[in-house]
Formats: structure tokens, C-alpha cells, sequence
């Protein structure tokens, strides 16, 4: 059998990947990795274990999902999802960034 070419080998990788992805759920094939890197991360964020607590839940209930629209259905007025800020509140916080930044030096 002659070497495959780099493209070849591309594509017999994604063929793998795809065969073992229909075979074997996802989540069970990458449960122990995802727990390594939480409790890796939670050790380099708090790793005394005593100061910060990390959310954790299932997040497969009440998950967002794709929902088909159906056509012509009138959508509902936009709403700002924050206010405006006074020129004057943005000064004030970017000289007390500026305060807080010549106290560290």
C-alpha cells in the first residue's frame, strides 16, 4: 500500500471521528477530560479550596434550543437590554481606572 498524502490522511481522521461519534456518546467519551480540567481549574483558581465557589448544574435542562418561526408571525417591539450612560458617569469611572492603575505602580 502506498503512503497516503496529507489530505488522505485528513480524511481517514474525520472518518474515525465520525464513526466513533456515531457509535458512542460524546459526553461519556470526554467525561473524564472535562473533570480533569474542572478540578484542575478550580485548584489553579482557589487552591487552598476555601475562597471562591464555581457554579456547576446540569445544564441540559431547560437548555436553549433552535425553535422554527413560523412565517409572518408579528415579532415584539425591542427592548434596550441596558441604559445609556451620562458621558459624566464614564469620566468618573475612567478616572477612578486611572487612580486605581498609579496605586499599583
Amino acid at each position: 500500500m502506498a503512503p497516503r498524502t496529507p489530505s488522505e490522511r485528513v480524511l481517514a481522521g474525520r472518518i474515525g471521528a465520525y464513526v466513533v461519534h456515531s457509535r458512542y456518546d460524546s459526553r461519556e467519551l470526554t467525561a473524564a477530560a472535562r473533570a480533569a480540567f474542572r478540578d484542575k481549574f478550580q485548584r489553579e483558581v482557589d487552591p487552598d479550596g476555601t475562597s471562591h465557589r464555581i457554579l456547576t448544574g446540569n445544564h441540559q435542562v431547560g437548555a436553549w434550543r433552535a425553535s422554527r418561526l413560523p412565517a409572518g408571525r408579528p415579532l415584539a417591539a425591542p427592548v434596550p437590554l441596558f441604559r445609556k450612560l451620562d458621558p459624566a458617569i464614564i469620566d468618573d469611572e475612567l478616572q477612578l481606572m486611572a487612580q486605581h492603575a498609579e496605586r499599583r505602580e
